[in-house]
């Protein structure tokens, strides 16, 4: 310890700060003065020594003290205050001649030649009627095969004056995602009339339909949770099981048995490492009507295999909602199934409903649990209120004509 004070003693930093707290203590008002006046001499030998030494460190150094100086002091700035006073110099004949010849830059640039053949081999559509579109170019009106809208609900006239009101009450837009200044009133009293529909405490509406299964099945498989999908499954499913991370099983489409061996095997690996069902989350994944199929789901089949092996069920709803069961209310209520046998219900309201956006049913921990969650519910922009007031209307119109879905069943059994 001796040893060590003395070596931090004679170190020369201490040393220094030594000598200037002795010098300080006993320092007069002259030897201040006389340390200022030699203070240039002391700095311009320092300087000289250091240019010996180090020649290439001082010409850097030079060199930003110089730019320092001319950033400071020499270089010209902008002046609003001065851009202002000679703005107001212009007469008001030189301000309307500037606005004149001012000629803003295009939104979209011009089209080369090749684009220009691209887009004159297109299609236009120059109007839509009920079932039935004009073509730019076509005499006859064209079947209008492109759509999902079943019932023809964007082509009636109450939800074009519904939509027409919302504008001119709301604006277009809802500026912002549901949790940051995006929700409007129509959006909880579109998911208030969800749940009256539906017979269930609360419902979530999301600004995407296709992000709506995509966003509620990260939020809640995670890593290390399995996840038995059918094959069959369409592209918004896929990328939810994608991203939630969780480990995948796959069963041929539609197959009971097929998923009882998916299900089975998941037990067997489960068995194997000393896994209870209590220790992950376990999640079956279907669709009511299958978009690439066409098909119906054998949901008594897929809930007692649920109940069996202790899973939960995520059910798509998005071609099934509107088409199936006597009053549209899709896959469960043509089983005669009670929705809170499902436990995360989705559907897109791009189909049936004509508009935009998706909704998912559930219990009031599911949907809460989505409002911190679900990434398409949380960092989207919310759905337009004059879409959602859409929705709304054709809600209203598919309850008060329950006689539209057997319509569309019957022209699709011809």
């Amino acid at each position: 310890e001796r040893s060590s004070g003395a070596m931090a003693t004679n170190a020369p930093a201490v040393q220094v700060v030594l000598r200037a707290y002795n010098w300080a203590a006993t320092a007069t008002p002259d030897d201040l003065y006389a340390l200022l006046v030699s203070l240039p001499g002391l700095y311009r030998e320092w300087w000289l020594d250091l240019y010996r030494e180090a020649p290439v460190h001082v010409f850097v150094e030079t060199t930003l003290i110089l730019f320092v100086v001319w950033l400071w002091f020499i270089r010209p700035t902008v002046n609003p205050k001065r851009m202002a006073k000679a703005g107001a110099r212009l007469t008001r004949a030189e301000v309307d001649e500037l606005v004149e010849e001012w000629q803003p830059e295009p939104l979209v640039k011009p089209l080369d030649e090749d684009e220009r053949r691209v887009a004159d081999s297109m299609l236009a559509v120059d109007a839509v009627e009920g079932n039935y579109m004009r073509i730019r170019g076509v005499a006859k009106p064209a079947l209008n095969l492109a759509t999902f809208d079943f019932h023809g609900m964007a082509q009636r006239p109450e939800l074009k004056e519904a939509s027409r009101l919302a504008l001119e009450k709301y604006g277009c837009g809802s500026c912002g995602p549901r949790g940051f200044y995006g929700t409007i009133d129509v959006h909880l009293e579109l998911e208030s009339a969800f749940a009256r529909f539906f017979s269930v405490p609360e419902t979530i509406s999301y600004s995407d339909g296709s992000s709506t299964v995509a966003s509620a099945i990260p939020a809640f498989a995670k890593r290390g949770d399995v996840i038995v999908a059918d094959e069959a499954v369409a592209e918004p499913v896929r990328t939810g099981i994608e991203l939630s991370r969780a480990s995948v099983e796959w069963f041929r489409h539609n197959d009971m048995a097929d998923l009882r061996r998916a299900l089975e095997a998941v037990e067997d690996k489960d068995r194997d490492a000393g896994r209870t069902s209590e220790d992950r989350r376990r999640f079956i994944v279907v669709e009511g009507l299958y978009r690439n199929t066409g098909s119906i789901v054998p949901l008594q089949r897929v809930l007692e295999l649920k109940k069996r092996f202790k899973y939960r069920l995520v059910v798509d709803e998005s071609f099934s909602f509107g088409t199936l069961g006597d009053s549209g209310r899709g896959v469960t209520q043509h089983f005669g199934v009670g929705v809170d046998e499902v436990e995360i219900l989705t559907f897109s309201m791009e189909n049936a409903i004509g508009s935009v956006g998706g909704v998912c049913v559930g219990a009031q921990p599911v949907v809460d649990h989505q409002r911190l969650s679900g990434a398409g519910y949380c960092f989207s922009a919310s759905t337009p209120p004059f879409l959602s007031a859409a929705a709304l209307e054709s809600l209203r119109v598919l309850e008060a004509e329950p006689g539209l879905v057997a319509v569309l069943r019957a022209r699709a059994a011809r």
